[in-house]
């Protein structure tokens, strides 16, 4: 559950970082970055971990827990005037990594979020966030 809990305030961190800079920029601010997300096949479902996080990979979107979806998160900085990206770092038959980075007059959140596979109904997940950056990794089963 902790873990959990760690990775949702991750998500959080970056919404409201990307919030909070997109009210400072009252005259506007520049959209741009990338939002396609295209996870491969071996990801694509839903995994869930033994204290309740729960993740679902459609072959263009994540969504956590069933309310924080990547694609919702960069429509929303956009419509803010905010300079968002997604960034797919690594994606082969064993490992993917995404960046999210959002950045409003100079301010900002980064994270990169691991999924490797671990076997076919498993895979592990971390994050180098700043913040939440930890040596535990959480284990994911296939549903």
């Amino acid at each position: 559950m902790k873990k959990v809990i760690k990775f949702s305030i991750i998500l959080a961190m970056i919404a409201l970082a990307i919030v909070n800079c997109s009210k400072k920029d009252d005259e506007g601010g520049s959209s741009g970055g990338g939002s396609k997300l295209s996870p491969p096949s071996w990801i694509q479902g839903t995994w869930e971990d033994e204290g309740g996080l729960k993740i679902k990979f459609t072959k263009d979107d994540i969504v956590i827990n069933d309310i924080a979806s990547f694609k919702v998160i960069y429509n929303i900085t956009v419509s803010k005037d905010c300079k968002t990206s997604t960034k797919e770092k690594t994606k082969n038959n064993s490992l993917y990594e995404v960046t999210v980075t959002a950045t409003c007059q100079g301010e900002g959140e980064s994270g990169t979020f691991k999924f490797k596979k671990v076997d076919d109904s498993h895979i592990e997940f971390s994050t180098d966030h700043a913040d939440y950056e930890t040596d535990d990794a959480v284990i994911l089963e296939k549903q």
